[in-house]
């Protein structure tokens, strides 16, 4: 299981690429390496730690296609490097093999709800933050209905107890791509489960 390896793990390689950065399983088991307090090593590929986005961008990131950075990250798991022009090569070969939908964007897990877009899922990390809105009437139920499980909790989630169940946040998308937090009448945020 996922959980049993990233225990028994002695340290942590998360590669990061365009594709795995905006999905939040990755945030997620990243989260875990960290607060395990073993050794952590974020290693990007195919892009600059400008473009991995928050919270990732924060850690100390290192390309793994670029030599002098791919020799820290073989000292920081406590691996030998390998022939490093020849690891970088094959490396790009790899990289430039893989079709192009395995680099772009993914889509956005969205409704769009009385002329308003709803989203959940995807890159939300690229957008600017607004101030929370009032869950409209109706949306529970479209969400319910469009095969999600929803549920209210803390803004944040602080403590992860949503993310360990696989919840998100519910966030509205104003026409200038900022999100809202959706609040309820009790003051929590909106989560939603696939």
């Amino acid at each position: 299981m996922i959980e049993d390896s990233l225990r028994a793990a002695t340290h942590y390689l998360v590669l990061i690429t365009p594709n795995s950065a905006l999905r939040p399983w990755i945030l997620f088991e990243t989260g875990a390496a960290w607060y395990s307090s073993k050794p952590l090593v974020p290693a990007l590929i195919g892009m600059t730690s400008t473009s991995a986005g928050e919270p990732l961008r924060l850690l100390q990131l290192l390309q793994f296609d670029v030599q002098a950075e791919a020799a820290v990250i073989f000292e920081r798991l406590g691996v030998p490097p390998p022939d490093m022009p020849t690891f970088i090569n094959a490396l790009t070969t790899i990289q430039s093999s893989l079709p192009s939908s395995a680099l772009a964007r993914p889509k956005w897990d969205e409704i769009i709800f009385n002329g308003d877009r709803f989203l959940w899922g995807g890159p939300t990390h690229v957008l600017s933050e607004g101030a929370g809105v009032p869950v409209p009437s109706g949306l529970v139920e479209a969400l319910r209905s469009a095969g999600l499980v929803v549920r209210s909790g803390f803004v944040g989630d602080r403590d992860g107890a949503e993310a360990s169940k696989g919840f998100v946040p519910v966030f509205y998308v104003d026409r200038w791509d900022a999100k809202h937090w959706v609040w309820t009448p009790e003051r929590q945020v909106l989560y939603a489960r696939p």
